[in-house]
């Protein structure tokens, strides 16, 4: 009867899946397994996000959330870095002191057979009896000293700065999803501003999965949304945490290498369309991400190249695509009479990062004629930033003229 039951999936209550006689091990839920396996498989600062961190976040509204973020995230790292950190210390303490008590102890039989090879008269002089030596605690220098195993000595100063950082990842991958999920609810701009800030934030310290995953996804629809309801200002600060995201991105899978082309532009340049972007905050916004932007999707375009897969364009065209979608963004907040002079200025202030990425010939003929209509502004501040763009252009040229023509006589 039990087998059929258990054919028609019908589980007697009374049955324990925990013994072995039930047939089969019940499959342990996540708290349990953190519950059963933290120390040994799990970090102990799982179980401290699990128990603390976790539910105090998730009992919260989600403006709270946010506010308690924006002033708390970092706090919520040092704590768990401060729980691994006094595990390893421990760990390593119990690992000197068992040393330290072997030395001891050698010491003490080396000192013991000593003394009984001395003669009986010498003996029973107290100077002569067995001396006994002290375990005091060891310095870190003479554990580490004593350690054969380098990576093993938690008193090493590379680990605790490797360990440090793989923690905040693990922790920034964890707040990551709780605060894009508490960001579709948020009701006023200054949180919204505020959530986009914490992302800001964070973006370089979590993982890529997070970034592309998690971070990415709500950031692009705040950018490109033609809803009213978003203003400029939370439009700017979305497309500021754009810029992070996109300037911390280390690796790409294969699935995701048009993530620039196919995403992250199109949202840029709808961006510049939509009423608001009309804007100087916009301006200024569009001013700081495009060239990150575009430094980005070039770094992505060239590691695309070693993933073994045809490209849907050769790479001349994919490269002259992104350059020209990123200049046609940056041409107008140079050129147009509106802009103002510190959108000018926030644009000369990339110029270093900007010339490598549009090339030689796009600097000659567009960049250098850009600078040139910049010689009558009247506005000091101006000036300075084209002269210091006109230094950079001049440099970069003279290198890459003298690039082009050692490859024409090889």
């Amino acid at each position: 009867e039990d087998g059929d039951a258990e054919a028609v999936g019908v589980a007697s209550p009374a049955v324990d899946n925990t013994l072995p006689d039930a047939g089969h091990v019940r499959r342990l839920r996540a708290v349990e397994a953190l519950k059963r396996y933290e120390g040994s498989v799990f970090p102990r600062y799982f179980g401290m996000l699990h128990r603390n961190v976790l539910p105090t976040l998730m009992a919260m509204p989600p403006d709270v959330m946010v506010h308690f973020l924006w002033t708390r995230v970092f706090d919520i790292v040092d704590s768990a870095v401060r729980c691994e950190w006094d595990d390893a210390f421990a760990a390593g303490m119990a690992r000197t002191s068992a040393q330290h008590r072997e030395v001891v102890a050698s010491r003490n039989a080396k000192l013991a057979r000593s003394q009984s090879a001395a003669s009986p008269v010498a003996s029973t002089s107290p100077a002569a009896s067995p001396i006994v030596v002290q375990q005091h605690p060891m310095p870190n220098g003479a554990a580490a000293a004593n350690d054969d195993d380098d990576d093993d000595d938690v008193n090493a100063s590379h680990v605790p700065e490797k360990r440090r950082l793989q923690v905040q990842e693990d922790v920034l991958d964890v707040v990551a999803p709780v605060l894009a999920n508490a960001m579709r609810f948020l009701l006023t701009e200054d949180t919204i501003v505020k959530a986009f800030g914490v992302v800001e934030r964070i973006a370089a310290l979590c993982g890529d999965e997070a970034r592309t995953d998690v971070l990415l996804p709500v950031t692009i629809s705040i950018v490109q949304s033609s809803k009213a309801a978003i203003t400029p200002v939370v439009r700017a600060a979305a497309l500021r945490a754009l810029a992070a995201i996109c300037s911390s991105i280390r690796k790409l899978p294969p699935s995701e290498s048009f993530l620039f082309e196919d995403y992250i532009l199109p949202a840029v340049v709808a961006a510049s369309k939509v009423p608001a972007g009309k804007s100087m905050m916009i301006a200024h916004a569009l001013a700081d991400t495009v060239p990150v932007v575009l430094g980005a999707a070039l770094h992505m375009l060239e590691l695309r190249q070693g993933f073994g897969h045809r490209s849907r364009l050769d790479y001349d065209a994919q490269r002259d695509y992104v350059v020209n979608r990123c200049w046609d963004l940056l041409k107008p907040l140079m050129t147009n009479h509106t802009s103002s002079s510190s959108v000018i200025i926030t644009v000369l202030r990339h110029t270093r990062a900007l010339l490598p990425c549009l090339g030689i010939e796009l600097v000659s003929d567009g960049f250098v004629s850009m600078l040139t209509q910049l010689l009558g502004s009247t506005v000091v501040e101006v000036k300075r930033a084209m002269y210091s763009a006109i230094l950079e252009v001049a440099l970069f040229l003279r290198h890459g003229i003298a690039n082009a023509s050692s490859m024409i006589t090889l």
